[in-house]
């Protein structure tokens, strides 16, 4: 299994958010490890990349510091979009084009 990882703060403490290819998404609280409230959520398929953190509109922290909202696509032809906050998640199909080159061979 891989993992790929992103470290990121929304109580002030540095947390550690990373993904597996078995599809979870895991936020750590990086002082004790312990999985935040509302983690783990499961993809429909393999995450192969690291998770992007950004800000969405509105959401702020008991410390007025700014929540973050995890996005990363996942093998199932979906990007998911999780709220730092609630674990909330949903997910927004996208395309994924690959070219496939053919070699014919005539005896």
């Amino acid at each position: 299994m891989k993992i790929y990882t992103y470290i990121h703060t929304h109580t002030g403490e540095v947390d550690i958010v990373l993904c597996t290819s078995s599809g979870h998404i895991w936020a750590l609280n990086g002082k004790t490890g312990e999985t935040l409230n509302n983690f783990t959520v499961k993809a429909g398929g393999a995450i192969m990349s690291p998770p992007l953190l950004l800000q969405m509109k509105g959401g702020k922290s008991n410390l007025g510091l700014p929540i973050r909202h995890v996005v990363v696509p996942a093998h199932d032809g979906y990007l998911y979009i999780v709220d730092g906050n609630t674990g909330c998640s949903f997910k927004v199909i996208y395309i994924q084009i690959c070219i496939y080159r053919y070699m014919v061979v005539y005896i």
